[in-house]
């Protein structure tokens, strides 16, 4: 009976689900990240469902997508192919030139404000520029709402850390990167702003300087230390896998916004 054959699609697409997890192709699907881990799980117990009631070889179906997802899995856990897809997003331009501002990419924040090690690191590598005087003014991107305000945040860093006041500025509410840029680029040609530092995680600093070097500025990309692994070595399975999501999300992102004329 079908119904009998669905309950071997359950568990091989609970399996599925869990694979697409940790390979982190849930980036794919959205470039907010908002369809949750979870979700995924339960879309691959019903696509294996709908495969073993919808097609006489329903099982053979659903247990052929198990066997690709291990083989995925298998191949970014101990293969180099993690390195070969990080290799060249990576955009460090190593100089001190001054510049009109530094401006840093928004990343995620907690609901009690406090910021995620992403964000922290951006903030920090921002404020390192300008307490160098590479630059003197700090803009930042706000989230839409619920999510808290980046500015608060770093202006209650930069006073705990016993730091001079900065000259902040904010712009958003964004919603991707190019968002981004065409925030910075409004408030940039208002103030006759021609050069930025552009802060931004490691993986994420070639595409997101180049979408902002595409609204006519000279940018100086100073990426931020990557905090969840680490990028130079990629030497355990975790660490390729995370760096293997995040470079694959990188690669389709910017195929995606070469083919829209953004970068």
């Amino acid at each position: 009976m079908r119904w009998k054959e669905s309950l071997i699609a359950l568990p091989i697409g609970v399996a599925s689900g869990l694979l697409v997890v940790m390979l982190g192709l849930q980036l794919l699907v959205s470039y907010q990240g908002c369809v949750a881990d979870l979700s995924l799980v339960f879309g691959a117990i019903a696509g294996g469902c709908v495969l073993v009631f919808g097609t006489k070889r329903g099982n053979a179906a659903v247990l052929s997508v198990l066997i690709l997802f291990q083989f995925l899995f298998f191949v970014v856990a101990y293969s180099p192919i993690p390195r070969l897809l990080v290799e060249g997003l990576k955009r460090d331009d190593v100089t001190q030139v001054s510049a009109d501002a530094v401006y840093v990419f928004a990343s995620s924040i907690y609901e009690n404000g406090q910021l995620s090690d992403i964000a922290l690191a951006r903030l920090l590598r921002a404020l390192e520029v300008v307490q160098s005087g590479q630059a003197k003014t700090l803009v930042l991107s706000e989230l839409p709402a619920p999510t808290p305000r980046y500015e608060t945040a770093a202006r209650a860093l930069i006073e705990k850390t016993g730091m001079k006041p900065i000259e902040l500025q904010t712009v958003g509410p964004v919603g991707n990167s190019y968002d981004e840029a065409l925030e910075v680029a409004k408030i940039g040609k208002q103030l006759g702003w021609r050069k930025l530092v552009v802060v931004t995680s490691e993986l994420h600093s070639r595409r997101a300087c180049g979408v902002i070097e595409k609204q006519g500025f000279e940018v100086i990309c100073a990426p931020a230390l990557e905090t969840r692994f680490d990028l130079s070595a990629l030497a355990n399975t975790r660490d390729r896998l995370l760096a293997f999501s995040g470079a694959l999300y990188e690669r389709l992102g910017t195929w995606v916004y070469a083919r829209r004329g953004w970068l």
